[in-house]
């Protein structure tokens, strides 16, 4: 019985650490250029590697329903911790100073959010901006604490620093 407490405690703990990890690479997301890229190539890593694992754990069980929830266990587990890790993977091992690329710039707004969500009545402070440019004919929605193009008109030219990671999924951290 005690075991068994304790696996719930490790695993509760588990979870709010994964919690925890993923507000603190929120930021990272945000101004991932790929993000897509990054997200479904690491959900199907997650999945085939969950499949593995999971198909492997549950071998050592004789009944049917157990091996089952292994198996989804491992599955569901790797494939929604795959993104954390291979985000934070991409950005720690980065060896490659940034490229400067000249962008266009076309808008910053300011965003608040609340937890009423964003009320065009209340006049909070801004809790950032969201910078629009324009890469590739691509449109790129970027987000900073402070503004960082006070003044910019859109279509002047903005230097941006773009790393790219060692999977090559490219980010943007600012200075």
């Amino acid at each position: 019985m005690r075991s068994d407490a304790s696996k719930i405690i490790i695993g509760v703990l588990l979870v709010f650490g994964v919690i925890y990890l993923y507000v603190l690479e929120f930021p990272f997301f945000q101004n991932t250029l790929n993000i897509s890229r990054l997200l479904l190539s690491s959900l199907l890593t997650g999945a085939i590697l969950g499949s593995i694992l999971g198909f492997q754990f549950g071998k050592k069980s004789s009944e049917l329903l157990e091996r089952t929830q292994i198996f989804i266990a491992g599955l569901l587990l790797t494939t929604l911790i795959m993104p954390l890790l291979i985000s934070v993977y991409n950005r720690k091992f980065t060896s490659q100073p940034p490229q400067i690329e000249r962008l266009e710039f076309l808008r910053q707004e300011t965003f608040a959010g609340s937890r009423f969500g964003n009320l065009a009545e209340l006049k909070e402070k801004p809790d950032g901006f969201r910078i629009y440019l324009l890469r590739n004919g691509e449109v790129l929605r970027l987000q900073k604490k402070e503004a960082p193009f006070q003044g910019k008109k859109q279509g002047e030219k903005v230097d941006i620093p773009v790393y790219r990671g060692p999977l090559g999924i490219e980010y943007i951290v600012w200075e």
